[in-house]
């Protein structure tokens, strides 16, 4: 593989670290890092301007020959000899930023890969306002309130300003100018003060340079002179010299002065100061002279003045006056044409925009407002950029201090523009017609919220941002429901379906609360609740009664309703076990008749299981537990009926002690009986009322239940045994003083 920079007049290799292999095609990556693919036989080469060395980038592909490569949509397409077309992404992840204002520098946030390049994208980033050619890192820092050059800081807070900051003139009296003697300097203008120092008096805002001078002995126009009036300040203090004495004065010879001196008259009507008879107010006569000074000699009678009509417009000019009684050829009888050489130009003509006076009015281009060809322009008297409304010039174009909008609202205060964000000032500064009402998230105000019912607690979803609170609003927003005076976060929770005290949870009472019911849990379903589980609530929850008078809530049969029996419980929840039972002494011979792996039962036997006995001729049927007092000797085949006397028996423990006792001797005896020799036995004795687990593993040779039980402590368990060949489980009580 070689490569030329110069149009192919000289190559070098860049095999580098390539494999001494035929390379079958090269395909050129491009973009800012200059990548080159090169395809071999067998596999994938790729480097670019980071790295020097050429590195495998086919290991997903078959390691065969490349006979062809194409780059198409970010993606490179290897085709393969014999063994498929594969593809994969360009390796080259460099990416190209929008560079729209052709300043070099590139949008960071509109970043795209390279390989998608369009027009307008550069590979340099950086630009913080794309929209401003001024704006990019290269640029230097400027007074402007702007990041010039896009380092995060603005004039005066960028170390890289250069020495720009101005000089500012104290403005006391708000006039625009300011005071030569009073000045500071900074990069923005502080309140009060403005780039000029033309202000002679700023105690006065009448007083500034360019003002209009008047008879008041003050230098109004700042120019060093007292009353010196200008003619085109004031024509009213302008005299003429009436040197005749005709109240005419003449125009060539003037005085201005706030009081008119002798021999000066206040009009300038005399056409000849030294005829008396000849002024403004006399009778023309037919004397070749311009009698009464209208410009036109002998213009006797309505028809005695003609005016040259050069264009033929009908429309005479008053500079080429003819007298006489009748009408010279090219005249006519009025003056009214400003131009006799253009037939559109004369009195009442359209006025359009071209640079001439159309109508005649003596003034250019001087629309009517409202015209189609004009436009209105507004005065910007603070320099803002924006006008004001009631000041109005219609023109062809802007007058100067003049802009085409008309959206200040105080044409005397720079600061205050309908682009200029609100404060907490009083004033419009933003000129919406609202004072003071800045935007949400203001530093300058408070986030205020809707207290519709008056409670002092605000709605968080209606807000409103001010300064001060407005009416009806307040500075919290603990209220969950702003039409309701006696719903808020201070209020008592009632059962009534609502948050009262808005915490998010309905008819949710306190403990104790005279409005809410205690609830105890039925799990037994006989109707009486466990007096040690219960819950307070507005309505009977599913499972709960509203008395705790159960005292053995697993039981059904065991409740306050249920009658008494001699079985070593206490039934009905009196707090006195087998009360009223006329028990005998026992004589140690129990049998209890139960599913087991015997065939006969005898005498001395303890076992559990239902049975069927004959009592007195009655066939009756008694569930495990009960005690059976047989004669020594009996015996009877399991599921046989039998006569037996049923009593209990009483022995200083409770049946179910006895049972226990005589049963755990079974167990014994039936565990040796079914596992194997050496097979393991697990047991679980789990404590009902206290969770706790007591747990052993025995052998068949050292099982032993008795000493297990004697270990327990008072309490109701259950006990699990389980083998290969075995699973068995019962609950059962503990009394330790009485167990044998």
């Amino acid at each position: 593989v070689v490569q030329s920079t110069d149009g192919g007049e000289n190559w070098t290799d860049i095999m580098d670290n390539l494999p001494e292999l035929a390379a079958e095609c090269v395909i050129y990556e491009g973009g800012p890092k200059n990548g080159m693919y090169v395809g071999m036989d067998p596999g994938v080469y790729y480097r670019n301007s980071d790295h020097s060395q050429w590195a495998l980038v086919s290991q997903g592909m078959p390691n065969i020959l490349v006979s062809e490569m194409r780059i198409h949509d970010c993606e490179l397409y290897v085709a393969t000899y014999g063994r498929g077309i594969w593809k994969t992404g360009l390796l080259d992840n460099s990416q190209v930023y929008a560079d729209q204002d052709n300043d070099g520098y590139g949008d960071d946030s509109s970043a795209i890969p390279y390989c998608n390049s369009q027009p307008g994208y550069i590979a340099t980033a950086g630009d913080c306002d794309d929209t401003n050619p001024l704006v990019h890192p290269a640029r230097p820092e400027l007074c402007n309130s702007i990041d010039d050059n896009c380092n995060g800081l603005t004039d005066a807070l960028d170390a890289g300003l250069a020495a720009q900051v101005m000089t500012w003139y104290r403005d006391a009296d708000g006039d625009g100018q300011g005071d030569p003697i009073i000045y500071t300097e900074d990069c923005d203008r502080p309140d009060g003060y403005v780039l000029n120092s033309d202000d002679c008096n700023d105690s006065d805002r009448t007083i500034g340079s360019g003002f209009l001078e008047f008879c008041d002995g003050l230098d109004n126009d700042c120019n060093g002179t007292v009353d010196d009036i200008r003619p085109e300040d004031a024509a009213e203090l302008t005299w003429y010299k009436d040197e005749d004495g005709d109240g005419d004065g003449d125009i060539s010879s003037i005085i201005i002065a706030c009081l008119r001196p002798s021999g000066y008259s206040e009009n300038n009507y005399d056409c000849d100061d030294t005829d008396a008879s000849i002024h403004s107010s006399a009778i023309e006569l037919c004397d070749n002279k311009d009698n009464n000074c209208n410009g036109i000699i002998d213009d006797v009678g309505e028809t005695g003045t003609w005016y040259r009509d050069n264009d033929g417009d009908g429309y005479g000019d008053p500079l080429m006056v003819l007298g006489g009684c009748s009408q010279p050829a090219g005249y006519v009888a009025n003056n009214s044409d400003c131009d006799d050489f253009n037939a559109a130009v004369f009195l009442g003509a359209v006025e359009i925009c071209d640079g001439l006076d159309n109508d005649c009015s003596g003034t250019i281009d001087d629309l009517p407002e409202g015209s189609a060809a004009a436009q209105n322009w507004y005065k910007d008297a603070d320099g803002d950029g924006e006008g004001n409304l009631a000041i109005i010039v219609t023109a062809c174009s802007p007058p100067e201090g003049y802009v085409a909008n008309s959206t200040d609202c105080n044409d005397n205060n720079a600061d205050i523009s309908s682009s200029a964000i609100e404060i907490c000032d009083g004033l419009d500064n933003d000129c919406n017609g609202a004072i003071d009402d800045v935007q949400e998230g203001s530093e300058e105000a408070q986030l205020w919220y809707r207290d519709a019912d008056g409670d002092g607690e605000g709605n968080p979803a209606v807000t409103m941002t001010a300064c001060s609170s407005p009416p009806g609003y307040v500075a919290n927003s603990t209220d969950c429901n702003d039409n309701n005076a006696a719903i808020n976060s201070s209020a008592l929770e009632s059962c009534d379906g609502l948050d009262n005290d808005c915490n998010g949870t309905i008819d949710d009472l306190q403990v104790g609360s005279a409005a809410v019911q205690l609830w105890y849990r039925d799990a037994d379903g006989d109707g009486e609740g466990d007096s040690s589980v219960s819950i307070s609530d507005c309505t009977q929850p599913e499972g709960y009664v509203a008395n705790g008078d159960d005292c053995d809530d697993s039981d059904t049969d065991t409740n306050s309703s249920a009658q008494e029996l001699c079985d070593g419980i206490d039934n009905n929840c009196d707090g006195e076990v087998d009360e009223d039972c006329d028990m005998v002494d026992c004589d140690g011979n129990f049998l209890f008749i139960r599913n087991s792996f015997q065939d006969e039962y005898h005498a001395g036997i303890t076992l559990f299981s239902n049975a069927v006995l004959n009592s007195d001729g009655a066939t009756q049927t008694f569930a495990a537990g009960y005690s059976i007092d047989l004669l020594p000797g009996f015996e009877v085949e399991q599921g046989k009926v039998f006569e037996a006397i049923i009593k209990p028996c009483n022995n200083g423990v409770s049946p179910v002690q006895r049972t226990l006792t005589n049963e755990l001797a079974i167990i014994d005896k039936d565990l040796k009986a079914r596992i194997s020799a050496g097979e393991l036995v697990r047991v679980e004795i789990v404590s009902v009322s206290a969770s706790k687990l007591y747990k052993v593993v025995f052998t068949k040779s050292s099982i032993n239940l008795r000493y297990m039980l004697s270990q327990l402590p008072s309490d109701r368990y259950v006990l699990f045994v389980e083998s290969k060949s075995l699973q068995w489980n019962r609950e059962f009580d503990v009394i330790t003083d009485q167990t044998d």
